[in-house]
């Protein structure tokens, strides 16, 4: 073992190893491998992207002749519910076709008018241009195939075969007009059943779709209020002036206009009428000494909410009595008013659940005073010697603002009764941005509270 591996030693180990020419390599080995990785190099890309491109390319051609396909199936399923009106119709009204046709003669005996010994006039294939202009062309048969199709029919009805092959009417496009149509074949027409009539409805996709209108009216219960300005409430406080709060019916007419699902804007007109009393202590000094009769006449100045008047009243004196003093008196003044209103304003849906919803209401309100009518009411004398006769108003105020603004605010709940009609339940706030009555510092403006019913009504689509 020792020898072996001193064999292979000495074999590897000759100075001469590197010498020999078999390890060697030739001096066009290195160029011609050189060569070889050149071309494996090469792009191979290139094949792939046309390839690709390729591919693509087919894709697109098979798409467009699948869609051009499926376009024409669907113009033919559409055309094909109209076929038997058309057929029924053209057959039953000659008078109309006549119109339509040039030089064809019908007889109302004969579906069907000779106007050639071997040819015969059998159908009318009618086809829509525009949707509008119908163009009507002739089908003509041998009068052979015309006496085999009487003996199988009657002359007098149009009959269709439930196996026979419905012809395809397609609408004739633009560049159809000059071509001649094709005819269709009516022969096999054998069976015993009439087409029905079928109505065809015009429709537009793009018809133009308009918000409901809705028109309500309403009763309402109100509360007014008169707010006099500290200036007016002070000159007043010594004569213990008052004024009452009024309760009237009010009258609305609602006009409302969706934007959206839950806004919309209304405007109302409202009329009411309302009476409020009035009144405040006076002093009178009574002379018995200047007095020429026992019933005298005596002018005052009378306060309301709405400013100054003038009143007459007349005292009789209790003929054994004399005074000469100052006269306490009490006077009250009824006021009847018309009011109208005009409000214009936004509806907010707060809430909606099946039947139900509650929405909020705020609006801008024009206000105009009709008009005020006074009525004096009473007179309480605070001395028994003297008696209250009668009085009147001799004169109104002066310094009314028959048109002012107001803001309104209000809240209500609706019932939907069905599609058309609604009951709603409101309760609303009115407030005067203007004064309904203003001289030099003193003023008054009015405050209103309403509850009320009304029913709603849908008008339009």
């Amino acid at each position: 073992m020792e020898r072996f591996d001193k064999t292979w030693r000495e074999a590897f180990n000759q100075p001469e190893f590197d010498k020999e020419k078999w390890n060697s390599p030739s001096s066009s080995l290195f160029d011609k491998i050189e060569e070889e990785v050149a071309k494996d190099e090469q792009p191979k890309g290139f094949w792939f992207t046309v390839l690709g491109i390729t591919l693509l390319v087919a894709a697109l051609i098979l798409l467009v002749i699948i869609l051009s396909s499926s376009s024409e199936s669907v113009k033919k399923t559409n055309t094909l519910d109209s076929t038997s009106s058309i057929v029924e119709n053209t057959y039953n009204t000659q008078s109309n076709t006549n119109q339509l046709v040039d030089n064809i003669e019908t007889t109302p005996s004969k579906p069907f008018v000779e106007s050639d010994p071997e040819v015969k006039t059998s159908l009318y294939n009618i086809k829509e241009i525009n949707t509008k202009t119908l163009v009507v062309q002739t089908i003509q048969e041998t009068s052979h195939n015309r006496r085999n199709q009487e003996n199988t029919s009657n002359k007098n009805d149009l009959f269709i075969s439930e196996n026979s092959n419905i012809p395809d009417f397609t609408p004739i496009s633009w560049n159809e007009k000059l071509a001649p149509s094709p005819t269709i074949d009516f022969r096999t027409i054998q069976s015993h059943k009439i087409i029905p009539s079928v109505t065809l409805k015009e429709t537009s996709s793009f018809q133009k779709k308009t918000s409901p209108i809705y028109i309500g009216l309403f009763s309402q219960y109100v509360l007014w209020d008169d707010i006099l300005n500290p200036n007016y409430q002070s000159a007043l406080q010594d004569a213990d002036f008052y004024s009452s709060e009024t309760k009237a019916f009010n009258f609305s007419l609602d006009i409302e206009k969706p934007l959206s699902n839950r806004i919309s804007i209304f405007s109302a007109i409202s009329y009411e009428r309302i009476s409020i009393e009035s009144g405040h202590n006076s002093t009178l000094f009574y002379s018995s000494d200047s007095m020429g009769s026992l019933s005298n006449t005596f002018d005052l100045d009378m306060a309301s909410p709405y400013g100054f008047m003038q009143s007459e009243i007349l005292l009789t004196r209790n003929a054994s009595s004399t005074i000469n003093e100052n006269i306490d008196l009490g006077l009250s003044t009824q006021h009847e008013i018309s009011n109208l209103d005009l409000n214009l304003g936004l509806r907010l849906k707060l809430i909606q659940h099946n039947r139900s919803s509650i929405r909020l209401s705020t609006a801008l309100g024009l206000n105009y005073l009709v008009k005020i009518e006074n009525t004096f009411k009473n007179c309480l004398v605070g001395n028994s010697d003297l008696v209250y006769d009668q009085g009147s108003i001799i004169s109104d105020q002066q310094n009314l603002n028959r048109v002012y603004l107001s803001t309104y605010l209000g809240v209500e709940y609706n019932y939907q009764i069905n599609t058309l009609n609604a009951l709603t339940f409101r309760t609303s706030w009115k407030e005067g941005l203007g004064s309904i009555y203003s001289e030099d510092s003193f003023s008054t403006k009015t405050r209103r509270v309403y509850f009320g019913i009304g029913l709603i009504r849908k008008i339009g689509l």
